[in-house]
């Protein structure tokens, strides 16, 4: 928990075996970018709140995701996704209104 809380040098992390984002991990990393969540199946709450630079997630299948994961994600613009059980819309809370979403058909707006 908080593992990088506030971070804000820290810019690129390689998430590409990580298997769970614990509660509040990269919470206030404002500069913090990566390529994909693909092998993650648990995102924590607060886990990327107040990530500013995040732009993309793609989110593996059947993963589970907390409240708030991307609250303040200012530059949030895409979710990709393949069968995530459900999409809490609360973990999307303060972030850009209108974004795509891969794979569903939908669109938040």
């Amino acid at each position: 928990v908080n593992a990088f809380e506030n971070c804000y040098r820290l810019k690129e992390i390689n998430l590409a075996n990580a298997k769970r984002i614990a509660d509040k991990a990269f919470v206030g990393c404002e500069n913090i970018k990566f390529d994909s969540l693909e092998s993650v199946t648990h995102i924590g709450e607060e886990a990327f709140k107040g990530c500013n630079m995040i732009e993309s997630v793609v989110i593996s299948e059947n993963a589970t995701i907390g409240r708030h994961a991307f609250e303040n994600c200012n530059s949030f613009l895409y979710l990709a996704y393949n069968s995530v059980p459900f999409i809490i819309w609360h973990m999307f809370v303060t972030t850009r209104k209108e974004f795509i979403m891969a794979h569903s058909g939908i669109s938040s707006t």
